[in-house]
């Protein structure tokens, strides 16, 4: 994939030079020389630490250069990865009724030349008994982009279109805040909230308040007509408002019937009707 140097991207290469990526590297991995960490990180992102200046950067951006607590981030991150498994983290991993309609897809660029995840939010239902699964296939898709990236950002899409207080899980969307504001530190760009439902103000409003204030400043909200102010119609989908007929390949949580999901994308994009979908059966 070929990177595109972005505003928010300029700025992370920006902000921090040599020096200041070499101490945080030191200082890391003296602390590293001090302790057995073989049981609490991956000896990969270890790796990485030592190789990627880059990542480094990022870092020291998403603390604003604080050394202190750039290390601790470090630690944070290293920790959370090893415990979640996501170097080994592999589609085939994922339950495979969860992989179908299209919930969770990566899609064309925002204007700021960011790759889309997009996920679905009428897709969603809170159940204990899939959670792992549906956590699961965000990490494998954010760590995939990432991988792809590699010095560069992505932008999330929420798409709230058709949802209501059945697709509200405010503990579910706080893992997804954490994920993309702290585990991925300085990776997102933006997060796009598109045509949420008033009924679901109270759950955003909570959220934004716990989230650092720089996190919540890329909290985006969008309606049909700011939408184009971040994306290009060609950009998108038709169950999107866009005209872009891309295939792509669905993911989808699977906790509930078609029928309870308003708006399945088949391979051409474009919606599945009600009497499309009864035909298939």
């Amino acid at each position: 994939m070929v990177r595109r140097l972005n505003t928010f991207i300029k700025e992370i290469e920006t902000f921090s030079g040599p020096d200041e990526v070499k101490k945080l590297r030191q200082r890391v991995i003296k602390e590293l020389d001090e302790t057995d960490w073989s049981d609490l990180y991956d000896p990969r992102d270890v790796q990485r630490l030592k190789d990627d200046d880059y990542f480094c950067k990022r870092i020291l951006r998403h603390r604003s250069g604080n050394i202190d607590a750039s290390v601790e981030i470090i630690k944070t991150v290293f920790k959370w990865r090893k415990e979640f498994g996501i170097h080994d983290l592999k589609e085939v991993d994922i339950d495979s009724d969860i992989i179908s309609k299209g919930a969770v897809f990566t899609y064309n660029e925002d204007k700021e030349g960011n790759p889309i995840l997009i996920l679905r939010v009428n897709c969603h239902r809170k159940d204990p008994a899939t959670v792992i699964e549906r956590k699961k296939i965000i990490c494998y898709w954010t760590e995939k982009l990432e991988r792809e990236i590699k010095d560069g950002s992505m932008s999330v899409l929420l798409d709230c279109s058709d949802t209501g207080l059945v697709n509200m899980d405010v503990e579910f969307t706080l893992f997804l805040m954490r994920l993309f504001a702290i585990h991925y530190p300085a990776f997102v760009d933006h997060i796009y909230v598109f045509d949420m439902p008033w009924i679901m103000n109270a759950c955003w409003k909570v959220i934004k308040k716990i989230l650092p204030k720089e996190a919540a400043d890329r909290i985006k909200f969008l309606s049909t007509t700011s939408f184009t102010d971040f994306f290009d119609a060609k950009s998108l989908p038709p169950h999107l408002g866009g005209t872009c007929l891309k295939e792509y390949k669905p993911i989808q949580f699977s906790n509930f019937t078609e029928e309870e999901c308003l708006s399945s994308v088949g391979k051409d994009s474009t919606s599945i009707t009600k009497e499309e979908r009864e035909k298939k059966a």
